[in-house]
């Protein structure tokens, strides 16, 4: 069948910025025993229940087209590692290797990894590409491998119906016939008129992508108080830490007019709560930001402004007019902000503790990117940098100063007062 909008946008994406970046990994941690049936079982069984992960896609001219395999299931590929001091080193390397390396979406768009660190303590990676999955689908596909390595086969009469990928292709369709995403983009195009990238980071003279990354977190009461002023703001912790992305980014550059982009998980619809594939649509959220603005208006602006942008998510930005979205070698997507999904928590069954493990070591196709993890320590927090165009040492204290706003913010401070100016 013919390709989604997205698939076939995020492809030409992948030719211009480079397909190892179109990775979209999954990676659980296992303490205790674990079994080599257990986990073949378990793919087995998520690559039979989810056509994404058993289609390839094939170009035809200037056609992209799915095909969906009866099977497809991938070797599980075991790896021992000694559980010497040297047993991290050696895993964070070999993470690395396998997250660089890239799928071949005309073969399979899954490939698994298995490091046995320890024989209580294993790594599993579901390396799947961009095209067939997203943050949303990497959530599904945690909860029911945590399941199926517990609680075994049987463990399967509790998962949930659900649409295939095929049938959102379908609906999407639809939409497209039925004149609904034309409506989106009617609210899209005057929306964002006039957008101008931010002007972040150096010039490149090359289309050079390395990724860099910083690393830092925000304590878990500090993350209370800031869900705390949320819900009495009758907003979201995602909002909350956008609005102070979003007032860091201005005092960075000077810019009122900020405009950040995210990926909205785009499944309004329920028969897509539980569906694996490439659903997520990008959103440009364009917010008025001052220094001088009081933080409880620039909430309340970032808040209608993630409002409009998630009643009009089902429209990929990509469609719109490419001059609208680039100026020269910056595009206005080029600063992301996202938050991973809540449904991704360590489970505790008998002998067995299943944990996510978010690499590090993953890339990123977008200049600057923020990605914030809630964990039950508080928020994780990793900056993704072309190298290119930031120094390492301008990101470490990015992250420092966001940590700073959150905490101002969380305690009901103006966190202006707590910003020094960087030096990129």
């Amino acid at each position: 069948m013919p390709a989604a909008i997205g698939q076939r946008l995020l492809w030409m994406l992948g030719h211009y910025r480079g397909r190892h970046l179109l990775t979209c990994p999954l990676l659980v941690r296992v303490h205790g025993p674990l079994a080599q049936a257990t986990v073949t079982e378990a793919i087995n069984i998520l690559v039979g229940r989810h056509e994404a992960l058993r289609t390839t896609l094939h170009r035809n001219g200037r056609h992209l087209h799915q095909r969906i395999h009866a099977m497809l299931a991938p070797d599980v590929d075991v790896a021992d590692l000694d559980g010497s001091p040297a047993s991290a080193e050696l895993l964070a390397a070999n993470i690395a290797a396998e997250l660089a390396a890239p799928l071949d979406m005309a073969t399979s768009p899954l490939r698994v990894r298995w490091w046995r660190v320890t024989p209580n303590e294993h790594v599993l990676c579901l390396n799947m590409h961009h095209l067939v999955s997203d943050a949303w689908s990497s959530a599904i596909l945690f909860d029911e491998l945590t399941k199926l390595v517990v609680g075994g086969r049987g463990a399967t009469d509790s998962f949930e119906s659900r649409w295939q990928y095929a049938d959102f292709v379908a609906w999407q369709d639809q939409l497209a016939a039925n004149g609904v995403l034309e409506r989106h983009r009617r609210y899209w195009e005057p929306q964002l008129a006039g957008i101008e990238p931010l002007p972040l980071g150096r010039e490149s003279g090359t289309s050079g992508h390395r990724t860099g990354v910083a690393v830092a977190s925000i304590d878990r009461h500090t993350v209370d108080a800031l869900e705390q002023r949320a819900r009495a703001a009758k907003t979201t912790l995602f909002t909350m830490l956008l609005t102070a992305f979003g007032l860091l980014i201005h005092h960075e550059t000077g810019r009122e007019d900020i405009t950040v982009a995210s990926l909205f998980a785009n499944r309004m619809k329920p028969e897509l709560r539980g569906t694996v594939g490439f659903i997520a649509n990008p959103v440009l959220l364009r917010t008025a930001v001052g220094a001088t603005v009081p933080f409880a208006e620039l909430l309340l602006r970032t808040h209608r402004v993630v409002v409009d942008a998630f009643v009009h998510q089902e429209y990929p930005i990509y469609l719109l007019p490419s001059a609208l979205l680039q100026r020269g070698t910056r595009r206005v997507d080029d600063v992301v902000f996202q938050m991973m999904p809540m449904a991704m928590r360590t489970v505790d069954h008998g002998a067995l503790r299943v944990e996510p493990f978010p690499p590090e070591s993953l890339g990123s196709r977008f200049e600057l990117e923020l990605t914030t993890v809630e964990r039950r320590e508080g928020v994780q927090c990793l900056l993704f940098y072309n190298e290119e165009r930031f120094d390492r040492a301008w990101a470490t204290r990015f992250l420092q100063d966001f940590g700073a706003v959150a905490r101002a913010v969380a305690a009901h401070k103006e966190p202006t007062t707590c910003l020094t100016r960087h030096l990129m």
